[in-house]
């Protein structure tokens, strides 16, 4: 019986996601990778498939990634910047107004 050519490969990344590292690195799974697809499902439109035609889809998708990135480039921004506001650093005191300039440039 000849094995398949990536069965040696398969139970070394077995072996190695049974291991104390793998399993803590994979229980991380449900709160990274998991939760990004699920956030694209349910915010984003990848539950179904608005066009027709492989390059239509492969558009959608680009522009539901885009805009998930985009949404976390915002909610960094923000946590950066009140991280900046804790540490006194921003330059301008921290008001309603302050919050709505540091989300528009």
């Amino acid at each position: 019986i000849t094995r398949h050519v990536w069965e040696e490969a398969k139970e070394k990344a077995n072996a190695l996601r049974l291991t104390k590292w793998g399993k803590k690195v994979y229980a991380r799974r449900k709160e990274t990778v998991e939760r990004s697809f699920a956030d694209a499902k349910q915010h984003h439109g990848h539950r179904y498939a608005r066009f027709r035609g492989l390059m239509k889809v492969q558009m959608q998708c680009l522009l539901a990634a885009t805009a998930q990135n985009m949404k976390k480039l915002a909610l960094l921004a923000l946590f950066y910047w009140l991280l900046m506001v804790q540490k006194g650093q921003s330059g301008r005191p921290v008001t309603s107004s302050g919050w709505q300039n540091a989300m528009m440039g």
